[in-house]
């Protein structure tokens, strides 16, 4: 059988498989890159050949992109104190995922799981997250779930997102959900006035 010495097959056995090294954070597990070294102390190279050549050295010293090990330790310290139960920092991360749409849904599972944490308390800011992100999907069960919440952990979203939540049941007519949340509200007179307020003006646009 003839073996083909062709420009093409020489070009395919001179290309290099460069691998990204991306750090990713799994909440709430770690990771650690002390493992890793190179002859630089600084910098490794994300480029990797089972039998280097000549040619594969010379592409890789050219081509291949380097990571700084500072920064990716910096993100590896930053998901440990994030994993660390108990720190505000808790709050900090889910309202960090719940800024971007592709990772709200996961931040959503997040905030769920870490009610089975006794050191787990929402702060306000969480909550006003978790919220409009129940509105923007329509999630009825979950929104009845969190108002049980405001219950638990003593917390509420802001006056503003309470009575637009207040005003968005209605207008949706879950009349019941709308009264369930109305009752949490009273726990804190200043949400009580926002809520009720809306409460009053939009069931009288029905009407109207």
């Amino acid at each position: 059988m003839a073996i083909s010495c062709s420009a093409d097959w020489s070009l395919a056995c001179t290309r290099t498989h460069v691998h990204s090294f991306i750090p990713t954070c799994h909440f709430p597990s770690s990771y650690n890159v002390s493992s890793y070294s190179s002859s630089n102390p600084r910098f490794f190279s994300a480029n990797s050949s089972a039998s280097p050549t000549p040619i594969l050295e010379e592409a890789s010293n050219s081509n291949t992109p380097m990571l700084d090990v500072d920064n990716v330790n910096n993100i590896a310290g930053s998901h440990q104190q994030y994993s660390n139960p108990g720190t505000e920092n808790l709050n900090e991360f889910l309202c960090g995922l719940f800024q971007d749409p592709k990772t709200e849904e996961l931040a959503f599972d997040y905030y769920q799981r870490l009610k089975d944490r006794p050191v787990f308390r929402p702060e306000k800011s969480t909550l006003k997250h978790v919220i409009r992100y129940l509105m923007r999907f329509k999630k009825w069960d979950f929104i009845l779930s969190v108002s049980e919440d405001f219950k638990i952990y003593h917390v509420l979203p802001d006056g503003a997102t309470c009575s637009k939540l207040i005003e968005f049941c209605i207008r949706q007519r879950k009349f019941k959900i709308a009264e369930t949340l109305l009752n949490a509200f009273r726990s804190d007179s200043e949400v009580a006035v926002f809520a009720f307020g809306s409460a009053l003006r939009n069931y009288n646009k029905l009407h109207v």
